[in-house]
């Protein structure tokens, strides 16, 4: 009688504990969902600039988790104010919407900054 009393309390406890873990893990997705949604890129048009930057690629081009101004980007753009920036990047792209990133322009760029690839080795994209 008192194993399985142990056995019973020692599977609630796991169980409670199991419980713990899953809403953690639910609140922290909940957060990085609030994160992604609020992220913007930072881009500094200047039609006047004699430097054009463009930026393509993915959430790291973009700088989600901080604010434009500390991405890439932004640092640039704060390090050389009189240059133009236009940031086409999009949380979640992979190497293939990149491509699609660069034709959505038609500008010339004296500069070009590509942040991509994490997603498709998080996602584990194939090469064809």
């Amino acid at each position: 009688m008192k194993l399985s009393y142990l056995i019973a309390v020692l599977l609630l406890l796991l169980a409670a504990l199991l419980l713990f873990w899953l809403a953690r893990i639910g609140f922290y997705l909940n957060e990085s969902r609030k994160v992604v949604a609020e992220s913007r890129a930072f881009s500094h048009p200047n039609e006047a600039a004699t430097y054009k930057v463009l930026v393509v690629g993915d959430s790291t081009a973009v700088g989600t988790g901080g604010t434009g101004e500390e991405s890439v980007a932004g640092r640039l753009y704060a390090a050389h104010p009189s240059i133009s920036i236009e940031n086409l990047a999009k949380n979640g792209s992979k190497v293939s919407d990149v491509f699609l990133q660069l034709q959505s322009t038609s500008k010339y760029f004296d500069l070009l900054i590509m942040h991509a690839g994490a997603n498709d080795i998080l996602g584990f994209t194939s090469q064809a």
